[in-house]
């Protein structure tokens, strides 16, 4: 009797053990916990740290476009280079035209000086300005003396001022009797709002010299412009600027889309390396020749024997008289 009471919790043991490997018990599920201020706040933290960088990205690019700078360095060349002529190229024409009074020279400046920035691009596209470099490159072109020597200074005044109303001749006038140095100091300061040294280091002069141009440029206009005469001088600057705002504003310009721009541009690269390659040749070609011939004529020449000549006898020679023996 007491091994049947022993056997029977061993066999109520079993059964339990066999029916726990037959059914598992089911674990609880875990529920996951209900939001809490730390989970919201962190996906607060990074909404609002994607809308940050995607703001901050946002001002980068317009603060760039402000500062007249290419606006996204990341993409294609050619696109940044577009964007870049686009923006800039029809107001540098219009300062240009104010700069040299002829509009098919500022056309062709401004066409020089992007083309010259498209053969350079990896100096202009981590230039601080690249915008700077392209009007520093127009200015000097329209600039040059030789490109001016042609026409005199009445017939050149004549010309430019079918482009101008009538209102704005005095002023356009007045703008064209000033030095062409004091003249671009003028225009990049009051007609752009550069600082004297920016202006010193684009027209590459001391600062002092630019301060010195800018401020008897700027007495020469009040002189002329009956606008600027009785202006104090601390509003001179302003008066200036919004006069030459004015004249430049109504000036036409027609210029190529950037993609010729581009393609004119490499075609001058290949032909100027063409150019180059073939007077290379030429100087090469020339050298060798000059060598050669002098050495064809450094060589020593050996004597040329003279050919035999048969001798008659003395009593055979002609002309020789002797006495018959």
């Amino acid at each position: 009797m007491s091994g049947e009471r022993e056997d029977a919790p061993r066999a109520d043991g079993d059964e339990q053990a066999r029916s726990g490997r037959s059914e598992p018990a089911e674990s609880p599920e875990p529920q996951s916990p209900p939001p809490g201020p730390a989970s919201g706040s962190a996906s607060a933290e990074a909404a609002s740290g994607s809308v940050s960088v995607s703001v901050e990205a946002a001002a980068a690019e317009t603060g760039s476009a402000e500062a007249g700078s290419v606006p996204d360095v990341r993409g294609c060349a050619a696109d940044v280079f577009d964007r870049l002529h686009d923006r800039h190229a029809p107001s540098l024409t219009r300062q240009v035209f104010l700069l040299c009074g002829r509009p098919s020279l500022a056309r062709r400046s401004v066409g020089h000086a992007f083309r010259l920035a498209w053969q350079r691009w990896p100096e202009v596209a981590v230039d601080p300005d690249p915008a700077g470099w392209v009007r520093a490159a127009a200015y000097r072109y329209a600039l040059a003396p030789w490109r001016n020597f042609r026409l005199s200074g009445p017939l050149r005044h004549a010309r430019a001022m079918r482009n101008v109303p009538p209102g704005d001749r005095g002023l356009f006038d007045a703008l064209l009797r000033l030095p062409p140095s004091y003249r671009a100091v003028v225009l990049l300061c009051d007609g752009l709002g550069l600082d004297p040294a920016d202006a010193a280091a684009e027209v590459e002069a001391s600062s002092a010299a630019a301060a010195g141009r800018l401020r008897r440029g700027r007495a020469a206009l009040a002189e002329r412009v009956p606008e600027l005469r009785d202006a104090a001088d601390g509003q001179l600057p302003a008066l200036t600027a919004a006069l030459l705002g004015q004249l430049a504003a109504p000036q036409p310009v027609t210029l190529p889309p950037a993609p010729r721009v581009r393609r004119l541009g490499a075609l001058r690269s290949w032909g100027a390396t063409a150019a180059a390659l073939g007077l290379t040749a030429s100087l090469a070609a020339a050298g060798f020749t000059l060598v050669a011939s002098d050495d064809e004529r450094n060589v020593p020449r050996l004597p040329v024997p003279k050919k035999p000549s048969a001798t008659l006898a003395p009593d055979r020679q002609p002309g020789r008289l002797l006495p018959v023996i």
